[in-house]
């Protein structure tokens, strides 16, 4: 009689398994911080650095002006680095009572904790559980591109580089609510300034990480940042100073987006910060009638075990 109510239980919860979830089958994950205050947690995939972004001012040639005179043509360029404050760990989960795991597999770029692919696996063992008690998809995840590479600047102090998070940090507490929202330019050096652009509407900060499992890429968020700076110019007999200003787009890890990691397709980095996403259709989880007739097919073989284990 204990053996029929078993049956009768795990089959049951199966049935309302199907019922609640709609058949719906996405990669699960979850997150930790991890710091000098929180260690790695026992069960952990993997963990890795949020991007931070460092500015490098260059030289990129020469080009004549109106009055026939060479002038430095410049390149301000934004590329990602790892912001050391504290890792993310990630690690896989299984859903739907255990029967679909997700499986994470990270390649970092080398020499650094930065991500350069994820490789996500789900695993589908629904139909297959369900003909126990009575599909694998793979994906590679391409993440992160490799790196592209006091005084007023000149080509003699070129190229200047500056990493954006020590910028952020520095910012004196009468000025940050007004560099939050854009209206002050802070100093970094050789009187560079950065000024900051609004932060996407889904962006949250890093304190509200998800916990429990969900289904999402974690990464640092998006915004915009105005790069102005005087630039001393050479011209042969004389010396002129321009004003050189380029927005470009930055990582700033004190805040986070998430986008859906797909059950089969690709995330994919832009070259200075963000993420898109394409999803495969084809992506080869057991389907509601899979599933209903795996189901369909061990119904009977079910009801009968039960009979039997009555008599």
């Amino acid at each position: 009689m204990r053996y029929s109510t078993e049956i009768s239980q795990k089959f049951s919860a199966l049935l309302l398994a199907v019922a609640i979830s709609g058949c719906a089958v996405q990669p699960s994950v979850s997150y930790s911080r991890i710091d000098a205050s929180n260690p790695p947690p026992e069960k952990l995939t993997d963990s890795y650095f949020l991007q931070t972004t460092t500015i490098t001012i260059s030289k990129a040639g020469t080009e004549k002006d109106g009055s026939g005179k060479n002038i430095d043509t410049l390149s301000v360029s934004a590329v990602p680095t790892e912001y050391p404050n504290f890792k993310l760990g990630i690690n896989s989960e299984s859903s739907w009572l255990g029967s679909v795991d997700t499986t994470v597999n990270i390649t970092k770029i080398e020499n650094t904790s930065l991500v350069k692919t994820i490789g996500v696996q789900v695993n589908d063992h629904r139909a297959d559980n369900i003909k126990a008690i009575g599909g694998a998809i793979s994906s590679f995840i391409p993440v992160i591109a490799a790196f592209s590479g006091g005084d007023t600047l000149s080509a003699e102090k070129l190229p200047w580089t500056h990493t954006t998070y020590t910028t952020i940090d520095a910012v004196a507490p009468q000025n940050r609510d007004t560099f939050e929202k854009g209206g002050y330019a802070e100093p970094m050096t050789n009187k560079v300034t950065m000024k900051l652009g609004p932060l996407p509407p889904n962006a949250r900060p890093i304190s509200e990480l998800p916990r429990g499992a969900v289904h999402d890429f974690v990464y640092a968020a998006c915004r915009d940042a105005i790069i102005e700076f005087p630039y001393i110019q050479n011209t042969g007999a004389t010396t002129e100073s321009r004003m050189v200003k380029k927005i470009v787009k930055i990582s700033d890890p004190r805040y986070f987006e998430r986008v859906s990691l797909p059950v089969k397709g690709a995330i994919s980095t832009h070259s200075e910060c963000g993420i898109s996403v394409t999803n495969d259709p084809a992506t080869g989880v057991s389907s509601g009638a899979d599933l209903v007739n795996a189901l369909a097919a061990q119904g009977k073989a079910i009801s009968d075990a039960i009979s039997a284990a009555k008599k």
